[in-house]
């Protein structure tokens, strides 16, 4: 909406200190909500890093971050600013970066959520096989300005669904966007590739 021109591919919009931004793949570069969500003005550029799903969040600390996945080395990098001075680009990267390593799991897929026990999830592709053939989520147990730890065994991650062989994942999954409901349960906008190739929408 409003001014955008850049390719807009994975655009991953968050509220970070009180105001909406989003962030675009090519060139992660950040833009600010005027009127949220039609009219969009541009901030600068995060950094030129070679970008995988670039996805922002907040950290405990009052802090942005931005993780997005580095396919030639295999890892995940994360740049962080002050919210309050998110405007001023480029971010400096994360003292921990990169921060997660594996192609089990540094391919973004979609926003970080809480579950109902307020513990917090990164969900990410599996790309070893090939890109988008799963979405696992897995457990963030740190992410400050100066530490992030999340789980590394992957028999503790998440299934979200992918290459299930039916439905509406049958051959792929590679997106999931979340949230919570006043009665508990969790809904969720996925992008799974099916024999019809649809949408799905799911309620856990």
């Amino acid at each position: 909406g409003g001014d955008v021109k850049l390719p807009m591919f994975y655009p991953q919009a968050c509220k970070l200190g009180g105001n909406w931004y989003i962030t675009s793949w090519q060139g992660v570069y950040l833009w600010r909500a005027i009127s949220f969500p039609a009219k969009w003005e541009a901030v600068g550029q995060i950094t030129d890093a070679t970008p995988m799903h670039p996805t922002l969040s907040e950290t405990s600390d009052q802090h942005a971050i931005l993780l997005t996945g580095d396919a030639a080395h295999g890892t995940l990098r994360a740049f962080i600013s002050p919210l309050d001075k998110v405007h001023e680009t480029p971010w400096a990267e994360h003292p921990q970066s990169p921060v997660v390593s594996g192609f089990d799991r540094i391919a973004p897929a979609g926003p970080l959520f809480k579950d109902n026990d307020g513990t917090l999830w990164r969900p990410a592709q599996d790309i070893r096989v090939v890109y988008g053939r799963c979405v696992r989520a897995w457990r963030v147990d740190s992410i400050t300005s100066t530490d992030y730890k999340e789980e590394h065994n992957i028999s503790k991650a998440v299934f979200i669904g992918g290459a299930t062989g039916v439905g509406s994942d049958a051959m792929a999954m590679h997106l999931v966007s979340s949230t919570n409901r006043a009665d508990g349960s969790i809904v969720g906008i996925v992008d799974g590739l099916s024999l019809q190739d649809v949408w799905p929408l799911f309620v856990d």
